[in-house]
């Protein structure tokens, strides 16, 4: 590319040349209330006559001399179009003028779409279902992805008619919604089955993140249904995976000592609530929202019990204070205020007490160690389903002969040793 000014007084045209191609652009000077000024004129690159004001001449000279550069390069580009390519461009925009969409945007769009399916082939079958869904417009209430999926939230959250899901699962479901209505600018009755089993398939989705994603997606799409957004629910034409049930692990009771005492005072009551009560880590603390959810006016001493009260929205039950866990909350107890008073975010409290202890952390592993050892100590799965808020079902199918992680079986003896574990044992 060659540039070079031809004259050196004013008016100066500055020239830019890509092959073939040579583009002029003309710097004037001219007087202005403060002084001299300067003006660079030129054509865009839609035919249109431009004008730019500078103070410097150097500022002046420097911009013209880039416009020269871009025109002469997209000069260029026009030049090495083959006719039949602009006839097929000047064809599109026609086809596109009676609906005010330009080329470019029109390019766009698809692009975003082959992004997603990587063809057009499947473009037909959206259109057919969009087609059938208009055709009966009288029963479908038009509403974008990104209103509805306001709208769905605001009920979860309790603004709507219903009482509301808990702050964990509202905050799974914003995460994920506005993730969706990102990725699909349009209205709900558009998204058919195929169109969503296409979007599924770009994802990198582990099998249980995938279900857990079609289980969300349902759930909105139900709504929408019920409120006549569309007529069907497309996700029923999703495809769906057997996720293999993963197996119960939990910790030995010198793990448990190791935890304890390698714990800050905020982490050590989070594992006294989890491994001696058998408390669901959000019956504790909201960890997604950062929020503390267990009061000291629902630990009755008195009465002997832990009210896990509905508010949690894990069901209204008691949980027994068992001697080693009374031994440990007395001297912490107040009467009332959150339990949980974190110094920091519970994910650092965690990862210092691993780092400290040497233990490696299991997901659920405090409740799961609560529900093995107290089965084992109890035999009885009634009383622990109640106690822990699940079913007998459950508690048989996934606690029963339980091993830890050094292999050994959760006997009556080990249960006693799990539930022995008092404070002066761990040095406290």
């Amino acid at each position: 590319m060659k540039t070079k000014t031809e004259k050196p007084d004013w008016p100066r045209k500055v020239t830019a040349k890509n092959g073939t191609i040579t583009a002029t652009v003309t710097v004037y000077q001219r007087q202005t209330p403060t002084g001299p000024g300067y003006m660079v004129a030129y054509r865009d690159v839609n035919g249109k006559r431009k004008f730019d004001s500078f103070k410097k001449d150097v500022e002046a000279l420097q911009h013209a001399q880039t416009k020269a550069q871009t025109l002469s390069m997209f000069g260029a580009r026009v030049a090495q179009t083959s006719p039949a390519d602009v006839a097929a461009m000047v064809g599109a925009a026609d086809v596109l003028k009676p609906f005010n969409v330009t080329l470019a945007a029109c390019a766009q769009a698809l692009a975003r779409w082959l992004g997603l399916h990587q063809t057009l082939d499947s473009i037909e079958s959206v259109l057919t279902a969009y087609r059938a869904d208009a055709a009966r417009s009288g029963q479908v209430a038009s509403i974008s992805v990104k209103d509805a999926v306001e709208n769905f939230l605001e009920k979860k959250n309790g603004n709507g008619s219903d009482k509301g899901a808990s702050e964990l699962h509202c905050y799974d479901l914003k995460k994920r919604l506005e993730r969706f209505a990102t990725a699909f600018n349009c209205e709900v009755q558009s998204i058919t089955g195929p169109l969503l089993q296409g979007w599924f398939d770009q994802q990198k989705f582990s099998r249980s993140n995938y279900m857990h994603w079609r289980r969300v997606l349902n759930i909105f799409f139900q709504y929408c249904v019920a409120r006549g957004h569309t007529l069907a629910n497309p996700v029923q034409a999703v495809e769906i995976f057997t996720v293999e049930r993963a197996k119960v692990a939990i910790y030995t009771p010198e793990q448990m000592r190791k935890m304890i005492k390698a714990s800050d005072p905020d982490f050590r009551l989070f594992l006294l609530f989890g491994g001696f009560a058998g408390l669901r880590p959000s019956e504790v603390y909201e960890e997604a929202t950062d929020d503390a959810r267990l009061d000291w006016q629902e630990v009755d001493f008195k009465a002997g019990y832990i009210v896990v009260t509905d508010e949690n929205k894990t069901g209204e039950r008691l949980v027994p204070i068992l001697p080693n866990l009374r031994e440990w909350l007395t001297p912490l107890a107040q009467k009332k205020g959150k339990v949980f008073g974190r110094a920091m975010t519970l994910g650092a409290l965690r990862r210092r007490m691993i780092k400290k202890s040497g233990v490696p952390w299991i997901q659920d592993g405090l409740r799961h160690s609560w529900i093995s050892y107290r089965l084992a100590e109890l035999g009885d799965v009634n009383r622990v389903a109640g106690e822990a808020g699940n079913s007998p079902k459950i508690i048989k199918q996934n606690y029963k002969a339980i091993r830890t992680p050094d292999k050994q079986l959760v006997t009556p003896a080990l249960a006693r040793e799990w539930f022995g574990i008092m404070p002066e044992k761990t040095g406290s």
